[in-house]
């Protein structure tokens, strides 16, 4: 077996492992055909809710930005990067059960996003897993 020189990324990873590790637990609870997209949009939609902030689904859109050919990264599939993760309804039975919509108390026509139960334990672990870079059980997310 040959020597392999030492990557010049070998600092960082502690952190690698711990973001595969998060990875294998998303690609786990998630559909085969889930966009990356559709897993920021979790991400960023945690992110609020763990700061305690209020995000409606424009700020989605808003906070995403633009790709880097200067397209909206959710543009016109915002509908799409969301749907999977809401609970499942007649329309869309897959729905991931992660997120629900909730009305703004103090605005009726908007729409606040937030974590289902089953949405902040799937943040939980993740978080865990980032955090120490192993997953609670160490091969699966937490409904397997």
């Amino acid at each position: 077996m040959d020597f392999i020189e030492p990557s010049r990324l070998k600092e960082g990873a502690g952190e690698f492992m711990a973001l595969a590790k998060a990875l294998q637990i998303l690609v786990h609870e998630i559909p085969a055909r889930t966009s990356l997209r559709q897993v920021y949009a979790f991400v960023l939609i945690v992110e609020a809710n763990s700061l305690g902030k209020s995000i409606i689904i424009s700020d989605l859109k808003e906070i995403a930005g633009a790709d880097n050919t200067g397209e909206p990264i959710f543009g016109q599939s915002i509908g799409r990067s969301y749907q999977l993760l809401m609970e499942p309804t007649k329309r869309d039975p897959d729905g991931l059960g992660w997120i629900k919509l909730e009305t703004d108390e103090d605005d009726q026509r908007r729409k606040i996003v937030r974590l289902t139960e089953k949405g902040e334990a799937i943040a939980n672990h993740l978080r865990r897993t980032v955090a120490t870079g192993q997953s609670k059980d160490g091969e699966h997310g937490v409904s397997g």
